[in-house]
């Protein structure tokens, strides 16, 4: 068949991920995987509003290369793991939800780092002894709201942010609605496949391996930790704007002045910990966590 520029199927990819930097990589890494099938340590994590086709892009995925795992929160956590056998895609949907006690979401953390890290894991099913196999199962997480903790220094994360509805985009409602936009889509899967091959340029081995660190996911990794460790990860990483937050949360015209010109004392970020905690943290917590995160004297200058 004579192929077609899939029209809705790009838009859609725009849609859902409006950043550039981001999506031309998302693009690319699909791309390289669904040529190769090679491992990659990279986790695919989409987080954003209800109904912004999230799971639109998995069923592509599943349409292309014929299934996508999806282990329940139940499944993931239990010691059998035939779920990782023989697929090249796993996705992990909603956990940061799902999991409600600390402890389950630490087992969930510790084993999505132990299978994504390595292209080996031991297989485990019922009424066998685990042996030690190959995958190159590549992990996506979909989230719309309280993500699991991301790591500071975890590299593997390539973070896109969804923030469209996608039925609200002017060009669906001019295709008739979701499910004409759907069926659209689902029936360019071929030309996509085209499109992927002759129209995307091919990925760095070395960016297949290591994602984009943003600015968004700064963001993400700050919010997912305490405050005062989420104060020194702005030092660590020279981040401005997530201190300048602290600094509106506290009310503090004068500590937003240091900050823009470049320059703040750890003093000075203890004092706005103090406020925003209304005294009731430790008087030594941002010390002690800029101590953790190896940083001698808190400063922050343009990135």
């Amino acid at each position: 068949d004579k192929y077609r520029y899939p029209i809705a199927t790009v838009k859609y990819i725009e849609t859902l991920v409006p950043d550039d930097e981001m999506r031309t990589y998302l693009l690319k890494f699909l791309r390289h995987k669904l040529l190769t099938f090679d491992y990659s340590p990279v986790i695919l994590y989409f987080m954003g509003v209800h109904g912004s086709g999230k799971d639109t892009l998995v069923q592509i995925i599943e349409q292309i290369i014929g299934t996508v795992s999806r282990p329940t929160t139940k499944e993931f956590l239990e010691i059998y793991n035939s779920w990782l056998a023989d697929t090249y895609f796993v996705q992990l949907d909603e956990y940061g939800n799902q999991l409600q006690r600390l402890q389950d979401k630490e087992e969930a953390q510790g084993r999505i780092k132990a299978y994504s890290g390595k292209p080996l894991f031991r297989l485990r099913t019922m009424r066998t002894d685990g042996v030690e196999v190959k995958h190159s199962a590549t992990f996506i997480m979909t989230q719309n709201k309280n993500p699991l903790t991301l790591e500071d220094g975890d590299r593997r994360i390539a973070y896109f942010d969804t923030p469209n509805v996608l039925a609200d985009a002017h060009w669906v409602q001019e295709m008739g609605g979701m499910v004409n936009t759907y069926n659209k889509i689902m029936s360019e899967v071929m030309d996509f496949c085209y499109y992927l091959v002759t129209e995307v340029e091919p990925i760095h081995l070395d960016s297949f391996n290591r994602p984009p660190m943003t600015e968004r996911k700064h963001e993400l990794i700050a919010n997912s930790m305490p405050l005062a460790g989420k104060i020194a990860y702005a030092c660590k990483h020279k981040n401005k704007q997530i201190l300048l937050e602290v600094a509106e949360e506290a009310m503090d015209q004068e500590l937003k002045k240091e900050i823009e010109s470049g320059y703040v004392t750890i003093y000075q970020l203890q004092e706005a910990y103090n406020v925003i905690t209304e005294f009731k943290g430790s008087p030594k917590a941002v010390q002690m966590a800029c101590k953790q995160a190896q940083i001698g004297r808190a400063s922050c200058r343009e990135r």
